[in-house]
């Protein structure tokens, strides 16, 4: 019986189609907000100067454009360019900010100033009608003073002025103090008004917190502290970062018409409330 041939097997390896590639999803390319930012100034420049604004006044712009709307949608901020930008070439201070209730400061004097306001700008609060004090710094430095150094102190002092039944109407204002001011040598001075009582009388007032001024943890030094002091100068650190958040989703929030200020008054002394004793939200 004739055996059956077997094929030979084929020892020559195949070759193997390269495997295609898949295409990645094209999307839409992140837009980088430096450029998009300058550009929009750029554009606000020509049309309402005639011309392109000179390369220091461009990099002030947008560094102070950073430090108010940093958090917020570049959409939004690029919508509202020429609200953003209304008071930056102005020669007297917006109608706005000559007398305001006291806790509109944060939004109005901070953020929606128009740019009217410069980093450098001399700035003095005088709260002595309530039994504060002074308070001076450079613009871009007076919302961390606001926050850690007036707000907590007034606003303990209004709710005290409250639980007394005094009646306040309005409640404390800042009044622009054009005399003691000037727009060309860059000085802003506003004084706090209030109703509650005389002032003489007021004046005479022992106020519970008897004056102390709530102040920011100052650096500890590192040569001979002990580990639980670093820890807390770490925690509190954590805990200011945190609070800014906060307060910069609020901010958010109103530009975009989510909340009314009156709304923004309530959100912020919630803030305040949760990290004044150094607690977490």
């Amino acid at each position: 019986m004739a055996k059956k041939k077997t094929a030979k097997a084929n020892t020559k390896p195949l070759k193997r189609k390269p495997a295609k590639r898949k295409s990645k999803a094209k999307g839409k390319r992140k837009v980088n907000r430096y450029i998009a930012i300058r550009s929009a100034t750029s554009k606000y420049c020509k049309e309402n100067y005639g011309k392109a604004c000179p390369e220091k006044e461009m990099n002030r712009i947008y560094w102070e454009l950073k430090a108010r709307y940093g958090d917020v949608p570049l959409k939004s901020v690029l919508d509202e360019m020429d609200v953003i930008l209304g008071n930056k070439d102005r020669d007297s201070l917006p109608d706005d900010l000559i007398l305001f209730s006291w806790f509109h400061i944060e939004y109005l004097l901070f953020r929606a100033d128009g740019l009217f306001f410069r980093a450098d700008d001399d700035i003095t609060l005088d709260l002595s009608n309530m039994g504060m004090g002074v308070f001076e710094g450079k613009y871009g430095e007076m919302p961390l003073i606001y926050r850690d150094e007036i707000y907590p102190t007034l606003r303990g002092r209004t709710y005290e002025a409250e639980s007394n039944g005094w009646s306040a109407s309005p409640l404390p204002t800042f009044n622009y103090n054009s005399k003691a001011s000037s727009v060309k040598n860059r000085k802003f001075v506003w004084g706090m008004e209030q109703t509650y009582l005389d002032q003489k009388e007021l004046d005479g007032y022992a106020w519970q917190d008897n004056g102390q001024r709530s102040s920011p943890m100052k650096t500890i030094p590192q040569a001979g502290v002990s580990s639980d002091a670093v820890r807390l100068a770490e925690l509190q650190k954590d805990i200011n970062a945190q609070r800014e958040d906060a307060f910069n989703r609020v901010d958010r929030m109103l530009d975009m018409g989510v909340i009314t200020k009156e709304q923004y008054k309530g959100y912020y002394d919630d803030i305040m409330s949760k990290y004044a004793k150094g607690g977490i939200v």
